[in-house]
């Protein structure tokens, strides 16, 4: 195998590891500060939502921290393999082999990212890009060098048992094994910590639905114009079907919007006041949870806004009179100042309480469903 091959090799292993560590912080941020998969005053981009899916972990392990060990493993042999170049035939098998498995990987998740989550990380996919032209580097004689796999592997386990060598091999694997329980412990800390975590926040006069005495009270606190945001709610909506009579949903309001959002300091949402008031509007006359969700699906400009509202049953001069009063911006603004009370200017939307209990970002229905249960079996 040529030195140009070797330094290709090397240099992709660089960036496929960079990037990986990448990936891996955003999902350390999902999932201790719940960061990725809410709008946190900044457009959330589609790495987030799929980094922070189910499939974004193995056996616990983020998925990108595997991906950072495997290159770093094709650095290491590659390396190996430039300045020793005796051992090269066989560094040719197990790169060839690695960037095999690679490619079929990055198939697999690539697949799961389309069919499943319906999104593309522009970040995974520069890694399924590193994988596929690291297999076409080393293409030319790889599977010549693989069917000397056999003797490889051999000449390999007459190294192990000499005492440096089997002193280097366990190193390493126990690097490997304690970065992984390392980084899994942590991440189970963390959610552990997040589900115990109460937070109190006072609802008094906000829209709800579900009956009074229910045992398990979830808040939402939400922005129209935040795409994680309708995700979240279409979810939830979803899960609550399956515990009706059990649970009440309360609605609040933290648009990021520089218009009525002090915590915000540049334009972002830029609808999003205005639909806040607009719900709170609806409310008002008893249209909120209907016209609530329109705005999750429809747009939010001015006349869109009036025109929903006029479709809704209500009087749109009565209306747009509302929108403008300083009732509805005083709501608004309680609403917010109770969000940054619990730091959701810090943490982003959607962010959910379960009878306190903090979810922060547009997850899967099991989450909701892990809290809701927790909390009725805890009521009883």
């Amino acid at each position: 195998m040529k030195n140009w091959r070797l330094v290709s090799v090397l240099v992709l292993a660089i960036a496929g590891a960079a990037v990986a560590v990448h990936l891996t912080s955003i999902h350390y941020g999902h999932v201790c500060h719940g960061v990725p998969g809410s709008c946190a005053f900044r457009e959330s981009n589609r790495c987030d939502e799929v980094n922070t899916s189910e499939w974004s972990e193995l056996l616990g392990i983020p998925v990108a921290h595997l991906g950072m060990l495997t290159h770093l493993f094709v650095f290491g042999v590659a390396f190996a393999a430039l300045v020793r170049p005796g051992m090269r035939p066989r560094a040719h098998a197990y790169l060839f082999l690695t960037a095999i498995w690679c490619v079929m990987f990055s198939a697999w998740m690539a697949s799961i990212a389309i069919f499943k989550i319906g999104k593309l990380c522009d970040w995974c996919v520069s890694l399924y890009v590193i994988n596929f032209l690291t297999l076409c580097i080393l293409w030319a004689g790889g599977f010549r060098a693989a069917y000397g796999l056999p003797e490889h592997l051999a000449e390999e386990s007459r190294w192990l048992r000499r005492r440096p060598g089997a002193l280097f091999a366990a190193v390493c694997v126990a690097a490997i094994a304690g970065s992984c329980v390392h980084l899994r412990t942590h991440l189970d800390g963390c959610r552990k910590e997040q589900i115990e975590k109460r937070f109190g926040i006072d609802t008094t006069g906000r829209p709800s639905i579900g009956p009074e005495s229910a045992r398990v009270a979830v808040v939402e606190i939400s922005d129209f114009e935040c795409p994680f945001c309708r995700k979240a709610s279409g979810t939830l909506a979803n899960v609550l079907d399956g515990y009706r009579g059990k649970v009440k949903l309360v609605f609040m309001h933290f648009p990021l919007d520089n218009a009525c959002n002090p915590a915000i300091n540049r334009a972002f949402h830029r609808n999003a006041c205005l639909a806040a008031r607009a719900a709170w509007c609806a409310g008002s006359r008893g249209f909120f949870w209907k016209y609530a969700k329109t705005l999750f699906e429809g747009a939010l400009d001015r006349p869109a806004l009036i025109k929903t509202a006029k479709g809704a049953g209500l009087d749109p001069a009565a209306f747009e009179a509302c929108l403008d009063s300083k009732e509805a911006a005083d709501a608004i603004a309680r609403d917010i100042d109770a969000g940054m009370a619990i730091n959701v200017h810090k943490e982003g939307v959607p962010y959910f309480l379960v009878n306190g209990r903090k979810i922060v970002g547009a997850v899967p229905p099991a989450k909701f469903k892990e809290l809701i249960d927790a909390e009725l079996a805890g009521a009883h």
